[in-house]
């Protein structure tokens, strides 16, 4: 009975193991075909989703260049009008000023008191394709001119390049926005400085924004002047480092104190005529000339120039200083010389309704009207002007016409309505040594000068 069963028992399990096998075989195939139809479905899942992608994109750049331009409006900003991604964008705006000037006791050098329209310059700027920055500035006073004009290229906040006619990076007072200056006429430093120039500079921020630097190669404008075009062949190199050293420690004392350095140098070529001597006139806080070259007096060669400045704003009060000197080589016939002037001032100010002080302006808390009086700063100064002994010395100028010191004090008090309307009022006491003949005690009459101006920027 055994015996009889092996044989069957045999072939059963070889039939067994033979099925077992073919269905392992089976299995395995099927799996192999199923990972092959599901390598196939996730590449054409991926190639389906490359090309909602593409679609997408498409659609959304297409949405993107068909959406409607943005216009705002706003008291920060003024009027202005951006593509929907930013990267184009125009900005119109401008301001005006219409100032006073009222001279007291000026019987032995009488000025006219007048009403003037002072500056009114529409401004058009904005962003090309996202890295280019645009400026125009007009001025429509008496004959109408271009007074800025430049693109500056965002390469990085480290590197820009701006190529045009903008202000030099030199005199901190003058740097300040015309909107902003503490006094309705500018120190005697800035009768110094060069304004504004064409040219090209290199500028940036680094080191966190703790330190921003500015150099340019320019046409090379006379002192307290702008130059354009030139008239010779040589350019001046102008540069400047304003460093904000506690910006970021939270010291609030000392983390707007900037301290600043800028120096020039160039080299002047000018002619015994009054258009074309390229040396410079000085004037005084009420914006009469205190001190002229002979009409035969002309630039002849090296000029450079040196400025440390300081700015400190502690909350609501701020003060301000610099220090200007200049040299410049003049020559009249035979005679030539290398005339050094310099001059120093120091503005503070306070903004008694609290708001903090800054070189940018005063926001008001609470602007005129409905909210409350809008914000008032006191502001006072004191400078000098100092002209070199060797210009009267050479014959270059004349003590009985032109004075040689000239100190200046002045108080005022800034009366900010709004982000957009400010009034100021002035008094200006400035005194001179020589200036005037004998007869009248060879000192200039001394210059009081009350001004007044009511500003509007849009």
């Amino acid at each position: 009975m055994h015996r009889c069963l092996s044989p069957t028992l045999s072939v059963l399990t070889v039939l067994l193991v033979g099925v077992s096998f073919a269905a392992g075989a089976d299995e395995a195939l099927s799996v192999e075909q199923r990972l092959q139809a599901l390598d196939q479905e996730v590449k054409q899942l991926k190639e389906a989703a490359a090309r909602n992608a593409l679609a997408t994109g498409a659609t959304a750049s297409a949405a993107s260049l068909d959406a409607p331009a943005k216009l705002t409006a706003s008291a920060k900003e003024g009027f202005s009008l951006s593509s929907a991604d930013g990267a184009y964008r125009l900005r119109l705006g401008g301001f005006a000023q219409i100032d006073g000037r009222y001279f007291l006791a000026d019987e032995e050098l009488p000025f006219t008191n007048t009403f003037t329209l002072a500056k009114v310059r529409p401004i058009i700027e904005g962003t090309l394709a996202k890295y280019f920055d645009y400026r125009l500035m007009f001025d429509l006073v008496s004959t109408p001119t271009l007074v800025d004009a430049y693109l500056t290229a965002n390469i990085d906040p480290a590197f820009k390049l701006t190529a045009g006619r903008f202000k030099v990076p030199f005199g901190l007072e003058m740097l300040q926005s015309d909107t902003n200056t503490a006094f309705i006429t500018r120190g005697l430093p800035t009768a110094l400085s060069p304004t504004r120039d064409a040219g090209f500079q290199v500028s940036g921020d680094v080191l966190g924004g703790t330190l921003s630097y500015a150099v340019g190669v320019f046409n090379g404008p006379v002192d307290g002047g702008s130059k354009d075009p030139d008239t010779n062949d040589d350019k001046d190199g102008i540069g400047r480092l304003w460093a904000t050293p506690f910006k970021n420690s939270g010291q609030l004392a000392v983390q707007g104190l900037s301290l600043g350095i800028a120096a020039s140098f160039g080299h002047e070529k000018g002619a015994a005529t009054a258009a074309t001597s390229n040396v410079p006139t000085y004037k005084t806080a009420g914006n009469n000339t205190f001190f002229t070259y002979d009409a035969t007096a002309f630039a002849k060669g090296d000029r450079t120039r040196f400025s440390p400045q300081l700015y400190w704003p502690i909350a609501s009060f701020d003060v301000m200083a610099e220090y200007v000197v200049t040299t410049q080589r003049v020559q009249e016939a035979a005679a030539a010389a290398d005339i050094t002037n310099s001059s120093w001032q120091v503005v503070a100010g306070y903004v008694i309704t609290g708001e903090k002080a800054t070189m940018k302006g005063i926001s008001p808390a609470n602007p005129f009207g409905t909210e409350g009086w809008g914000a008032l700063q006191f502001v006072a100064r004191v400078g000098m002007i100092e002209i070199d002994d060797a210009a009267y010395d050479n014959g270059f100028a004349s003590r009985l016409t032109s004075a040689s010191t000239v100190t200046n004090i002045g108080v005022g008090v800034n009366w900010f309505l709004n982000r957009n309307v400010k009034l100021q009022l002035n008094y200006d006491h400035s005194t001179f040594d020589d200036g005037a003949t004998a007869a009248l005690g060879g000192d200039r009459e001394d210059e009081q000068v009350i001004q007044s101006r009511v500003q509007f920027v849009f």
